[in-house]
């Protein structure tokens, strides 16, 4: 699964298919460690990469944080609100933001190497793709202004283009020579990153306003009409469709071997069967979760609106510890090196590290 190395995680949910699942063990409960204070909203979900957290605000500044204590490194201020993750790759973090443009900044200082405009607010995370060479990179990335656009990583240039029929909410999943993503024209597109060019168009159902995930060629996402889907990329089919009570799902899916993990509109974090689509436990909060789950081994760790961070058993759903912060989580966690870190709506990035067994 490329686009994950073990102790980082350098893009939105770990990897490239944003499967939001990491080979790292947490234990049954985590100690909480430094706090660092930022001045907007953290909705954003941190990046990590070689020890040190990227993570943009609503105020528009890209913080890069040492995972070690907490210490600010440098900032970048663009000109609106960050609200997707940026992307780590080869010395650059790479970051859209509300003003329309794509970022490229130096990892160690945050100076500019170059900046590329869409016609409309960057509202996800930016992803990437290795060449065929495993040189000639892509990085991609979706805007309001409709299009899918891949750019060189060294300059920006751009290399393709895709056309969508609305504004594209969250980031594209890149998995098996395909890249999926849903939009405001509730069309799941299902695109050939290495030119650009259409594959299919599948019914998504209703408006899409989170990330689909990728495993094994079948695209998992929820949508506005209070279901959530699994689509084989392959031939279009909707393999299940899982409703709940009447809520939207709005945050991206966690995707094990075994089963999807996504939070709802209804205060729950679900956990269906990967194959059927079957409910195999729901986990209450008090408040919607919008918070992608990431999944250490038998671990799940999910943020709420009501302003906890949860750790949850992945084979029963019972709650094994909870943190709380007291401020909506919108964010959601990101983990390296035994340690976790989350954004949360008073402006906070809060750290957490696992508690050794005794």
């Amino acid at each position: 699964m490329w686009g994950w190395f073990f102790g980082e995680w350098p893009v939105f949910q770990g990897s490239g298919n944003l499967a939001g699942v990491s080979e790292e063990e947490l234990g049954d409960k985590l100690e909480a460690g430094w706090v660092y204070a930022g001045e907007g909203e953290i909705k954003a979900a941190p990046v990590i990469a070689s020890g040190v957290i990227y993570v943009g605000d609503s105020l528009g500044v890209l913080h890069a944080v040492s995972l070690e204590d907490g210490v600010k490194k440098w900032s970048y201020k663009t000109e609106s609100a960050i609200t997707g993750s940026a992307l780590v790759l080869d010395g650059v973090v790479y970051v859209g933001s509300h003003d329309g443009y794509v970022y490229a900044l130096d990892v160690k200082t945050g100076t500019l190497n170059w900046k590329f405009e869409t016609l409309d607010k960057i509202n996800g995370s930016i992803n990437w793709l290795p060449g065929s060479d495993g040189k000639d990179r892509q990085i991609i990335f979706g805007s309001h202004d409709f299009f899918l656009y891949s750019v060189k990583p060294e300059d920006g240039t751009k290399i393709w283009s895709y056309e969508s029929e609305s504004y594209i909410n969250g980031t594209p999943a890149i998995s098996n020579g395909m890249t999926a993503f849903g939009g405001c024209d509730a069309i799941l597109h299902v695109v050939n990153p290495a030119n650009g060019e259409k594959v299919r168009q599948v019914d998504a159902g209703s408006i899409v306003v989170a990330s689909a995930a990728i495993r094994d060629s079948i695209a998992y996402y929820g949508h506005q009409d209070n279901a959530f889907v699994a689509i084989d990329l392959k031939t279009g089919d909707k393999k299940w469709e899982y409703s709940g009570r009447n809520f939207p799902f709005e945050g991206s899916p966690a995707v094990t071997d075994k089963y999807v993990l996504f939070g709802c509109g209804d205060k729950r974090l679900h956990c269906v069967d990967r194959e059927s689509g079957e409910s195999k436990w729901k986990f209450r909060t008090r408040g919607r979760v919008i918070s992608s789950p990431v999944v250490c081994r038998d671990r799940v760790l999910c943020g709420s609106n009501d302003g906890r961070l949860y750790l949850v058993n992945l084979l029963d759903g019972g709650e094994l510890w909870s943190y709380e912060i007291g401020s909506a989580i919108e964010s959601s966690p990101a983990i390296s090196q035994g340690q976790v870190v989350i954004g949360a709506d008073d402006g906070k990035l809060y750290h957490f590290k696992a508690v050794p067994e005794s």
